[in-house]
């Protein structure tokens, strides 16, 4: 299953010092998650399921500012729990990767700031 999704906003305009999620990612989650349940529906109409998943993350940015990847495994497999679409919980994930694609975006062939995410049962070979 493939789905593709703006990047969540940076760990930085996540959360508040007292901890609150901000409006900024509120919104994003909502957005995401919504996203997220409309490309799924095409592949998986029946709802979530108890499979055990792995989960592939390619970043596109298409600029070459410094960011750390492991800060955005979280938001996505979050969004997609919230989507109900996909798995009961995100615990059901065995294997996660998230990967940092560089190049000219017309060598990509993706938006700039997008998330492509691959979805997958464990021990299958072709996506979820």
């Amino acid at each position: 299953m493939r789905i593709v999704l703006s990047i969540p906003p940076s760990l930085n305009n996540r959360m508040y010092r007292n901890m609150r999620l901000t409006k900024e990612y509120r919104w994003w989650k909502s957005e995401a998650a919504q996203t997220i349940a409309r490309q799924v529906e095409r592949y998986h109409p029946e709802g979530p399921c108890n499979a055990r998943f792995a989960v592939g993350v390619d970043l596109y940015w298409g600029d070459k500012r410094r960011r750390d990847i492991d800060n955005f495994g979280k938001p996505i497999l979050d969004a997609i729990t919230e989507s109900e679409a996909v798995w009961l919980d995100d615990s059901q994930v065995d294997e996660l990767s998230i990967s940092r694609i560089e190049g000219h975006p017309d060598d990509i062939q993706m938006d700039a700031n997008t998330a492509e995410i691959i979805i997958s049962v464990v021990g299958q070979l072709a996506p979820f």
